[in-house]
């Protein structure tokens, strides 16, 4: 089993610093963070120049990519212009990861805390399956994050209505331990478990710590994947934001440490 961490630990790092930092770190992956700013991986000079010649450079396998995740990008948007303009947002996305020989894309399907459930469950009838189908041609699974409880209504409602190959489940911890109040996410879709952004948090506010800095059992997440057939790489999803680390390699270090020893609870 491997550790990686998203880029996103710290935006304000240069993409190159960035993932010069994790390779010294000792992680053996990446997960593109959804800033693209900061990576530029939807233009093609930003595939090539950045993505493409600075992790080979520092001998990082991409795991996978995050979508934007801003309104733009919100899938289950109820006006007809702003749906279509996330379906060509993420369809951009899925394009750079096929590009980038990357097989998951990280999406939220809504924002945070949506309105108009039954509204936007309709407008799911439409953008999923467009996104669904673009993605196998490009030889991309789409891997949707739980989110916050309403959010997680839509995100329910997609994976149950489409049990498509090419539509996956990434699971993030930090927000099912602050959101989810009615099931076990784990359990439900184990099979379709395609990436684990893990985190921590104090029980109140989603600050991306890392594992062990925060009020999370980890002891107890460890025992619910234990009983999972298959376990994915781990993949951090820390900020430098809302720790007091004084540098990134104070905080790579101990983000990694910390991940291993995460490791060290699970069944190999």
């Amino acid at each position: 089993m491997r550790i990686g961490i998203s880029t996103s630990f710290n935006y304000k790092l240069p993409f190159p610093e960035n993932i010069r930092a994790i390779a010294d770190a000792g992680f053996k992956f990446i997960s593109v963070g959804g800033n693209v700013r900061h990576s530029h991986y939807n233009t093609p000079e930003g595939r090539r120049a950045r993505l493409l010649e600075y992790s080979g450079k520092f001998g990082l396998e991409i795991d996978s990519i995050h979508a934007p995740y801003d309104p733009t990008c919100d899938l289950t948007q109820t006006q007809d212009i702003f749906a279509q303009n996330a379906v060509i947002e993420i369809k951009r996305s899925i394009t750079a990861a096929s590009e980038l020989g990357v097989k998951k894309l990280i999406v939220h399907l809504s924002a945070f805390r949506p309105r108009k459930l039954s509204e936007r469950m309709a407008r799911i009838k439409l953008t999923v399956p467009e996104i669904v189908k673009f993605a196998g041609e490009k030889q991309v699974q789409i891997a949707l994050e739980n989110l916050d409880s309403d959010s997680e209504v839509l995100f329910k409602y997609a994976m149950d209505l489409f049990e498509s190959e090419n539509l996956k489940f990434c699971y993030d911890n930090g927000h099912e331990m602050l959101y989810n109040e009615s099931m076990d996410l784990l359990k439900k879709y184990s099979g379709r478990l395609a990436v684990m952004h893990i985190h921590d948090n104090d029980g109140e506010r989603d600050l991306h710590l890392i594992p062990f800095e925060g009020k999370l059992d980890f002891p107890a997440l460890a025992g619910q994947l234990n009983k999972l057939e298959r376990i994915p790489d781990i993949t951090l999803e820390c900020e430098m934001e809302n720790s007091n680390y004084a540098t990134a390699e104070k905080f790579l270090e101990a983000a990694y440490n910390k991940g291993m020893q995460f490791i060290e609870m699970l069944k190999r």
